[in-house]
């Protein structure tokens, strides 16, 4: 009979199967539960609502990864927006690729960006501006990765963890409001993980 001996030396011995192969109980969990438990590292970042008193495409958040080694899977995104001055059409959100500049990222207004699990205080390695007040904020030098109406005052969209923040990269989201919109106001909110093939 073949014993696999426990290599800490308290004598317990593993069980096999006539192959030699040893006997084992496993749980099954997802990367970004075991990322939030044993490292604290399963974020929420947030923003405070603004008011946008037009038509015109505004910019609304933009996240860059500054680490070197760690990449950021986003699990979900939560647009917000009272109900608009008018009826006609729908609002629509744009999600950008790579943007590197506009005035959203010079104003440089800092976002909310906390760990969902409350025994950690870590934060993540990204620069994460938002937009605030009444302002129309603008990026730059991005390309779309995606844009779609907005179907609710509280839409989420589930990105089923396919959108990837590598290290240097960064995404941005826009609002276009409803045409003859006059006021609304809006907020993003995102859910994302620090994947356990980072640093």
């Amino acid at each position: 009979m073949t014993i696999i001996k426990d290599g800490k030396g308290t004598g317990v011995s593993a069980q096999v199967d006539s192959n030699n192969r040893i006997r084992a109980y496993a749980i099954s969990t997802a990367e970004e539960s075991s990322v939030a438990i044993e490292n604290g590292e399963n974020f929420i970042l947030s923003m405070e609502q603004v008011f946008l008193t037009g038509s015109s495409e505004s910019a609304m958040c933009y996240i860059k990864n500054t680490s070197q080694l760690t990449t950021y899977v986003f699990e979900l995104c939560v647009i917000n927006y009272s109900q608009p001055t008018t009826t006609a059409g729908s609002p629509q959100v744009i999600f950008y690729k790579n943007p590197t500049t506009g005035s959203l990222v010079q104003s440089a207004s800092a976002g909310r960006a906390v760990s969902s699990n409350l025994s950690s205080n870590k934060t993540p390695a990204v620069t994460f501006y938002v937009a605030s007040g009444s302002a129309v904020s603008s990026l730059s030098d991005g390309t779309v990765l995606f844009k779609s109406y907005i179907s609710g005052p509280r839409t989420p969209l589930n990105f089923l963890n396919t959108i990837i923040l590598g290290p240097g990269n960064s995404i941005g989201t826009s609002i276009i409001p409803q045409p003859n919109n006059t006021l609304m106001s809006a907020s993003i909110h995102w859910v994302m993980f620090a994947s356990s093939n980072g640093e």
